[in-house]
C-alpha cells in the first residue's frame, strides 16, 4: 500500500472518518445515554427504597406501641360509656324535668317559673335549657340546687341569681332564678339507639 498514493490517502481518510462516526454514534453516544437512564432508574429506586424504609419504621413503631394504644383506647371507651350514662336520650328529657320539679317540691320551694327553651344541638349532644324561678327559705333553695346536682343524669345550673326578701316570712326569704340545662345524646351517637330502646331513667 502506497501511503503517498492519493487514492490510498483518500481511503485512509474515509476509514478514519467512519471510525470517528462509529465512536461518536455508537460508543460515545449510546453508552453515556444508557448510563444516564440507568442512573436515573437507580436514583428512583433509591428514593422508593428510602420511602418504604421510612414507612416500615413508622409501622414498626406503631406495632411496638399497639399494647399502649389499646389500653388508651379502652380507657377512653370506658370514660365515654360513663359519660353517656350521664346523658339521657331525648325521650327521657320529660321524665328528667319531672324529677327536677319533684326535687323542688321535696325541698319545699315554690315554683314561679318553669319554662323549657329551644334545644341547641351540637355534634355529640343537645342542650335542653329550662328557665326556672323558685321562692323559699335560703336553706330550702340551697337544698333544691343540691338535689339537682345529685341527679343521676347531668343537669347544669347556670345564670344563678339570688334575691332576698325582707318580709319576715321565714318560708319566703329568697328568690332563685337560674337556667337548668339537661344534656341529651345527639341522634346517631354511639349507643344512643340502644339507650332509647331499652334503658330506664335512673
Amino acid at each position: 500500500m502506497d501511503l503517498k498514493d492519493p487514492k490510498t490517502q483518500k481511503l485512509i481518510l474515509i476509514g478514519a472518518g467512519i471510525g470517528i462516526l462509529v465512536y461518536f454514534y455508537i460508543i460515545a453516544d449510546y453508552v453515556p445515554f444508557n448510563y444516564r437512564a440507568r442512573a436515573k432508574e437507580i436514583g428512583k429506586l433509591k428514593g422508593e427504597y428510602t420511602q418504604k424504609m421510612s414507612e416500615l419504621t413508622k409501622a414498626q413503631q406503631l406495632v411496638n406501641r399497639l399494647p399502649e394504644l389499646k389500653k388508651e383506647f379502652e380507657l377512653l371507651n370506658q370514660r365515654w360509656m360513663v359519660a353517656q350514662e350521664l346523658l339521657p336520650t331525648q325521650k327521657e328529657v320529660a321524665s328528667l324535668l319531672r324529677k327536677v320539679t319533684i326535687a323542688g317540691q321535696e325541698s319545699g320551694v315554690h315554683f314561679l317559673l318553669f319554662k323549657p327553651g329551644d334545644p341547641k344541638a351540637s355534634t355529640y349532644f343537645t342542650e335542653n335549657p329550662v328557665q326556672v324561678s323558685v321562692t323559699g327559705g335560703f336553706h330550702r333553695a340551697g337544698a333544691f340546687l343540691g338535689e339537682i346536682s345529685d341527679l343521676s343524669r347531668l343537669v347544669n345550673v347556670s345564670q344563678l341569681k339570688l334575691k332576698g326578701f325582707d318580709k319576715g316570712d321565714l318560708d319566703e326569704t329568697v328568690q332563685a332564678d337560674f337556667v337548668a340545662t339537661a344534656y341529651t345524646l345527639a341522634e346517631g351517637t354511639l349507643n344512643e339507639s340502644a339507650k332509647q330502646s331499652g334503658s330506664v331513667t335512673k
